[in-house]
């Protein structure tokens, strides 16, 4: 029989026990059912993570450490509407690689409200990897009197909109948000935003 070691078991348990919660969510999901998919002892649960609870708490830590973990990974753009249209890309393909721990962690947050803190962090406001790329790469917003954290607030509720609506309930593909994109960087020139074209 193969041996492995505790980094390696609880790995495949926290990814055994994200497609079993993603499938049949977190209140009808049991240790045993977990433990069966990740083929390891039933105890070993309640070792690692303290039980049904503590495996959550480690998943949803470790992925909002990957999911926030450094910068953008796109080269600053030279005007706003670009840089707009590229954080809105990046953080949809963000969403959509991890997109079953972030069903998890919206539907958790949206049931109770022990789990409602866990959506600010994957979703914090003003998003401060977006205020950073402002305040670095268009510092005219702040000359002009436009404030990089308003805007980043405004983009990041937009966007959560859109997450919800069209990502949640009617299940759409990334191809199929341009639309939305194209109407956010629309909404933010009629708000004046400074140097936006």
């Amino acid at each position: 029989m193969r041996q492995y070691n505790r980094e390696d078991t609880e790995k495949r348990t926290m990814k055994a026990a994200l497609k079993i919660f993603a499938k049949k969510g977190y209140e009808n999901t049991t240790t045993r059912m977990i433990a069966e998919k990740a083929k390891i002892n039933l105890s070993l649960i309640s070792r690692y993570f303290g039980g049904k609870e503590g495996l959550l708490k480690a998943i949803i830590e470790s992925e909002l450490q990957q999911l926030s973990a450094g910068g953008l990974n796109y080269t600053a753009q030279k005007d706003l509407a670009n840089e707009i249209e590229k954080y809105f890309d990046t953080i949809f393909s963000e969403i959509y690689q991890k997109l079953d721990v972030i069903k998890l962690i919206t539907s958790l947050g949206m049931k109770n409200t022990k789990h409602a803190d866990i959506l600010n962090q994957l979703f914090p406001q003003p998003e401060p990897r977006l205020v950073k790329r402002l305040k670095e790469s268009h510092p005219y917003l702040i000359e002009n009197n436009s404030n990089p954290e308003d805007l980043s607030q405004f983009v990041l509720l937009y966007m959560g909109g859109v997450f919800l609506r069209k990502v949640l309930l009617l299940r759409a593909k990334q191809s199929e948000l341009e639309a939305d994109k194209a109407l956010l960087v629309n909404i933010l020139l009629q708000m004046n935003f400074k140097s936006l074209k």
